[in-house]
């Protein structure tokens, strides 16, 4: 369950990227501090996810009930300098490293070097009219939808404009000039959205009219302790059987 609920972060966090993520980051900057979000409608007693930015790392902590009446979940943590990404695995007290840094850049290259790989102008945003107060926030709601959208699926968010972008590294920040630059030629009103920020804190994707709801319940800007983008005491390192190991 917490692989599927990380699965669906990825993906909210490429519609939210295609809404302005990666447009004018270097006029709002990143919003750095803690997003805490309460998941309904995947599984039957719902998810906490946490979410932490400090510069170019992120964390992200999912937790749900478990089966014996305690809290199962996984921690992620990602560093965008080096492209490591670090798992956590609290029963063993361990943690695993891989590399995202040749899938970044590539991702990164699409989006820089060629043009005709990012297509804004499918995107259609619109602006549903309905202001609500999410986390002490007042935030618009905003439909999106692409003609590359799945079949019965609707996508509702509630952004709140000037609190900066919660990316999940800094590479999104050098490629923002050219991304704005495209918006702007591709799709107008999504550029418009991008240029006064764009933070989530109500996502809604209706599929098959059942709705998965990301709400924030806390909002923490700033105090984000470097140690938490490192292992914990105590841990260490797994080595996949058959694997050299790194120095």
């Amino acid at each position: 369950m917490a692989k599927r609920i990380g699965m669906c972060c990825v993906a909210l966090a490429g519609i939210v990227s295609s809404a302005g993520v990666a447009g004018s980051v270097r006029a709002q900057g990143n919003f750095e501090g803690s997003i805490t979000y309460a998941v309904t409608g995947m599984g039957p007693s719902g998810a906490t996810i946490r979410m932490s930015r400090k510069g170019t790392k992120f964390r992200q902590e999912i937790s749900m009930p478990g089966r014996r009446g305690g809290m199962a979940g996984t921690v992620t943590i990602y560093d965008g300098d080096t492209g490591n990404a670090m798992t956590l695995m609290p029963q063993q007290k361990k943690y695993m490293v891989m590399n995202n840094k040749k899938l970044t850049d590539q991702m990164k290259g699409a989006s820089t070097g060629n043009p005709a790989a990012v297509d804004y102008s499918t995107m259609k945003v619109t602006k549903t009219g309905q202001h609500e107060t999410v986390a002490g926030i007042g935030c618009d709601h905003y439909t999106f939808a692409t003609t590359k959208t799945i079949e019965d699926t609707q996508v509702d968010i509630c952004g709140a404009p000037g609190m900066g972008f919660f990316t999940m590294t800094g590479d999104l920040a050098s490629s923002a000039a050219s991304a704005m630059a495209m918006m702007k030629s591709q799709n107008p009103e999504l550029a418009k959205l991008a240029s006064k920020g764009f933070l989530a804190l109500k996502m809604t994707i209706t599929s098959k009219g059942k709705p998965m709801i990301w709400e924030a319940t806390k909002v923490e800007r700033g105090g984000v302790d470097d140690a938490m983008f490192q292992a914990p005491a105590g841990y260490t390192k797994f080595e996949m059987p058959g694997m050299p190991r790194r120095p």
